[in-house]
C-alpha cells in the first residue's frame, strides 16, 4: 500500500466530480503580450498553484445521456484499459482480460490516440480538435491509501480546438497541444480534466506555421520546434513567461522527442540534439544523413532509444538498425536487428530496456547500456509495413511491465508479461485495429509528487506522449498530415 498525502479541497472536488461522470471542457484563451521571443503569445494564464487549489472561474459541464448512463463502481485496485482505433471508431478493452468494455466510441475518418498523462483520459485527434475520451477507470488518493473506480468508457464533450491537431505532450501535470495548422500551443492542467472543470489555457503561437511540438520543462517553460511549412531546422527553449533562453538551429527535419534521466532528446536528420536544462548539445549520427524521428524515453535510463534511417535518397527505407543516444556522453550508437520495423514498433520496458516489434513478428529486447540484443520473443506472424502509413499495421504499446501487440492481419491482440517474457493472453478483436494506446488507472504521478513535494522529475518521456512518433519521412519522404495529427503526427520509425 502506498502512502499518498492529498490537498483535500482539490482532490475532494476531483473525487466528487469523477464519481458523477466526466464533464465537458472547451479550451479557451484571450490575447496577451508574450515574452522576448520571435513568436506571438496569447492566452489567459492559469498558474499551477492557482489551478491546483482553486478552480474559480472554471466551468463544470455535464455530458449527454450516454456519459451519465453508468454509475462507477469501486474496484479492487487499479484496472488498466487499452483502446484501439478502427475504421469508424474506437474500442476500449480491459487490459488484462482483453475483453471489450462498453460500446464502441464513434470517430470519423483516420484518427489518432494521444495519452494525456492523467491515467484516465486519451485525446482523439480528429477534424480540427482533440476530443477527450474517458476510458472510465481511475484512482483517487484517500489518506494513506487510494480507491479505484470503473465505469463504461465515453466520448466526452471535452474538445480542445486546434487546426490540424498534432502532438500532445505532458509532464508534471501540464498538458501541451500543438496545432500544425497554426503553430499554436495550448497549455492546461491535467488536474482540470480529473476535476471535471474547464481549464483556462495559456496559448503560445510560433512565428511560422509548421508540423512541430512543444515539450514542457520542469521550470514551467517549454521547448518548441522552429521551422516553416517548408522546413524544420531547430529547437528553442522558453521560460515560463515565453522569453527565449536558448536556441539551436542545426537540427534539420527536427522530429521526435523524449525525456530520459538527465535531458530531453530531439531527433534530427544529422543525428540528435540534447537539452540538458541549460543548453543544447548536438549529437552526431553515424553518417552525414542519420535521420532520427521516433524516440522513446525512460525514467530510469540516461539513454534515449530511437529509430535510425541512413538512406537519404531512398523512396521508402526499411531500416534494420535502431540507435541509442546517451545524454551523459553525447554520443549515439547503433544496433543491428536483422529485421526491419516501423514507427509503431518501438517501446521501453520499466527497467529502461528498449523494445522493438520486428517484421519477423518477434519482440526484440535491447540492453540500452550495452547495446546488445538480450532476448527475442515470437509474438505474431511475419509482416511488412505498408507504404501508406495510415493503413493498419502491428502496433506495440507498453505500460509498466506489460506490453500489448496488435495483429491486424489476424484481427488479434496479444498481451506480453515483460518480466516473465512470454505471451500471457491473446484475443480476437471485433474490428481491424490501427492505433493503440491505454491508461493505467493509477493515481497520477504528478499528484503523488505534489503531495510529497518532489518535483525533480528526471526522465519522463513526454507523452507517447511523451515520446513523439515520426510520421513524416525526411527529405523526399514527407507525408502531409492534413487532417490527422495527434501526439504522433509524424511517422515514428519511418517518419510518415
Amino acid at each position: 500500500m502506498r502512502t499518498i498525502l492529498t490537498h483535500p479541497r482539490r482532490l475532494g472536488l476531483a473525487l466528487s466530480v469523477c464519481l458523477g461522470g466526466t464533464t465537458a471542457l472547451t479550451a479557451c484563451g484571450t490575447e496577451e503580450s508574450g515574452g522576448d521571443t520571435s513568436a506571438s503569445t496569447s492566452g489567459s494564464e492559469t498558474g499551477a498553484a492557482e489551478e491546483s487549489h482553486d478552480h474559480e472561474g472554471e466551468e463544470s459541464h455535464d455530458h449527454g445521456d450516454d456519459a451519465k448512463a453508468a454509475e462507477p463502481t469501486e474496484t479492487a485496485g487499479a484496472q488498466p484499459r487499452i483502446a484501439y482505433t478502427y475504421d469508424g471508431g474506437v474500442q476500449v478493452l480491459d487490459a488484462t482480460t482483453l475483453k471489450p468494455v462498453g460500446k464502441p466510441l464513434e470517430a470519423e475518418g483516420f484518427v489518432r490516440l494521444n495519452d494525456m498523462g492523467d491515467g484516465r483520459h486519451l485525446a482523439l485527434s480528429e477534424g480540427n480538435h482533440w476530443q477527450v475520451l474517458d476510458l472510465g477507470v481511475w484512482s483517487q488518493p484517500h489518506g494513506d491509501h487510494s480507491h479505484s473506480y470503473a465505469k463504461d468508457p465515453v466520448r466526452t464533450d471535452i474538445a480542445i480546438e486546434g487546426e490540424h491537431p498534432g502532438h500532445v505532450t505532458f509532464d508534471d501535470g501540464r498538458v501541451l497541444t500543438w496545432a500544425d495548422g497554426t503553430g499554436t500551443v495550448k497549455e492546461f492542467t491535467a488536474e482540470s480534466l480529473l476535476a471535471g472543470v474547464t481549464p483556462k489555457t495559456k496559448d503560445w503561437t510560433a512565428e511560422h506555421t509548421h508540423h512541430g511540438v512543444a515539450v514542457p520543462t520542469h521550470d514551467g517553460g517549454m521547448l518548441v520546434t522552429v521551422g516553416t511549412e517548408d522546413e524544420r531546422n531547430g529547437v528553442m527553449a522558453l521560460d515560463a513567461g515565453g522569453k527565449k533562453l536558448a536556441e539551436y538551429d542545426n537540427c534539420p527535419g527536427v522530429h521526435g522527442e523524449a525525456e530520459v534521466k538527465g535531458g530531453v532528446v530531439f531527433g534530427c536528420e544529422n543525428g540528435a540534439v540534447i537539452w540538458d536544462g541549460k543548453r543544447f548539445k548536438p549529437v552526431d549520427g553515424p553518417g552525414d544523413y542519420s535521420r532520427v524521428g521516433t524516440i522513446k524515453g525512460s525514467a530510469k535510463s540516461p539513454v534515449a532509444f530511437h529509430d535510425l534511417e541512413v538512406q537519404k535518397d531512398a523512396e521508402f527505407e526499411r531500416p534494420e538498425q535502431v540507435a541509442m543516444t546517451d545524454v551523459r556522453t553525447g554520443t549515439m550508437r547503433t544496433v543491428d536487428l536483422g529485421t526491419s520495423y516501423w514507427f509503431r514498433s518501438l517501446g521501453r520496458a520499466s527497467d529502461g530496456d528498449g523494445l522493438v516489434l520486428g517484421y519477423d513478428g518477434a519482440l526484440h529486447r535491447i540492453d540500452t547500456e550495452t547495446g546488445k540484443v538480450t532476448d527475442k520473443l515470437p509474438v505474431i506472424k511475419a509482416w511488412k509495413e505498408k507504404e501508406d502509413w495510415q493503413k493498419p499495421g502491428p502496433a506495440l504499446h507498453v505500460m509498466g511491465d506489460t506490453a500489448w501487440v496488435t495483429e491486424p492481419a489476424t484481427q488479434k491482440v496479444h498481451r506480453i508479461d515483460l518480466k516473465a517474457w512470454k505471451v500471457t493472453k491473446s484475443a480476437t478483436l471485433e474490428h481491424v485495429p490501427n492505433e493503440l494506446n491505454g491508461v493505467d488507472a493509477e493515481v497520477p504521478e504528478f499528484a503523488v509528487e505534489e503531495e510529497h513535494g518532489d518535483h525533480g522529475h528526471e526522465g519522463h518521456d513526454h507523452g507517447e506522449g511523451h515520446d513523439h512518433e515520426d510520421h513524416d519521412h525526411g527529405e523526399g519522404h514527407d507525408h502531409d498530415h492534413e487532417h490527422d495529427h495527434s501526439e504522433e503526427s509524424g511517422h515514428e520509425g519511418h517518419s510518415h
